[in-house]
Order: structure tokens, then C-alpha cells, then sequence
């Protein structure tokens, strides 16, 4: 975050510690439900993360772009994949 708001997303596995905060949240472990959020909190955080969003985003412009950043441990997995599978194609 920067100010306040969003300054890109990042594109990271999932054990890696990452400056930032997670935007996708485990609903489930070993087969059970966690527990969720109210609706009230649900629609604290909804309003939260629309303040948080930058100007850009907020606007609905198509053509402002967001920064999407890939982290150094996917880039790094994906590398070591394509040494171990030169030539397969992605599907």
C-alpha cells in the first residue's frame, strides 16, 4: 500500500512472505468450512477495500493500467520448470 491505497497487485505462491496484504483467504481446511465474516463485517470490509482501491481503478477507465507484479519465487519456479520440460508447450 502505498498512502493509504493499492499500489499494484502481486502474483506470488502461496508460502511466500509477501509485503502486502493476502486478497484471496483460505474458506476451507481438511474437508471443513472456517469460520466467516458477518454480513456487517463483510460490508465494512467491502467499503475499506473501495476506499483502498487508487483513482485509476476507481475510475473504470480501461485504458489507466494497474501494476500486476510476478514475485521472485514463481519467476523462480517457473524457470526451474522450464528447465526440466524444455519444448511443452503451455495449454
Amino acid at each position: 500500500m502505498k498512502d493509504g491505497r493499492h499500489a499494484a497487485d502481486i502474483v506470488a505462491l502461496q508460502d511466500e512472505c509477501i509485503d502486502g496484504k493476502r486478497l484471496i483467504e483460505p474458506v476451507m481446511r481438511a474437508g471443513r468450512r472456517l469460520p466467516q465474516p458477518t454480513l456487517e463485517e463483510s460490508r465494512r470490509r467491502a467499503a475499506w477495500e473501495l476506499r483502498a482501491l487508487p483513482d485509476p481503478i476507481r475510475s473504470l477507465d480501461p485504458t489507466l493500467p494497474h501494476p500486476v507484479l510476478i514475485s521472485e519465487g514463481l519467476r523462480r519456479l517457473a524457470a526451474e520448470l522450464d528447465e526440466a520440460h524444455p519444448g511443452v508447450p503451455l495449454k
